[in-house]
């Protein structure tokens, strides 16, 4: 890992959302949808500190629809459509180690509209051991989890994987050679 600068990711995040409705909800009130979410992941590294921070939805919007999850999901049960909308996901600062693997007991949930009265998750990835043409790692993936209870007593989960690029990796391709081809 470098020991020195900042590198920022880009990419993609998605899994399941589990989501039981509360009182606010009225006729739908008990009832649990489970769907498919899709979402922007960004996340920031600082390798001087050792620490890499970050947030799904933060940028663009999260989606529900089925997309992989079809074959043991069945049918798309009401509408869910809207249930990710602005939700964002925080991924807590994590701290780096020196084989690129990070792990934080931290993941939160925001919503502007609804009332988040808990939320509590974890977040663990790793960082490539492939440079890009900075240096620095030239991607990071991993897995999420969060739970969380609305104020209304709907509650829901969301729990999936991400992959990012970075930033200079993204703009430059690869640059280097793969291994064994140094020629």
């Amino acid at each position: 890992m470098p020991d020195a600068g900042t590198a920022g990711y880009t990419g993609q995040a998605g899994g399941l959302h589990f989501y039981t409705f509360g009182s606010d909800r009225g006729a739908d009130e008990g009832e649990f949808l489970v769907d498919e979410f899709q979402g922007v992941l960004t996340l920031d590294a600082d390798f001087a500190d050792g620490t890499i921070r970050g947030c799904i939805g933060c940028v663009g919007d999260l989606v529900t629809r089925r997309a992989h999850f079809g074959v043991f999901l069945g049918p798309a049960q009401g509408d869910s459509r809207d249930l990710a909308r602005d939700c964002e996901i925080h991924l807590a600062t994590a701290i780096i180690r020196e084989d690129g693997l990070f792990r934080r007991d931290r993941v939160t949930l925001a919503h502007p509209e609804r009332t988040i009265a808990s939320s509590e998750g974890s977040w663990s990835g790793a960082l490539s051991s492939r440079p890009d043409a900075d240096g620095n790692p030239r991607l990071v993936a991993g897995f999420g989890i969060v739970d969380f209870v609305e104020s209304d007593g709907s509650e829901g989960r969301f729990v999936g994987s991400f992959l990012g690029l970075g930033d200079a990796f993204r703009q430059d391709g690869p640059g280097l050679a793969p291994p064994g081809d140094e020629g």
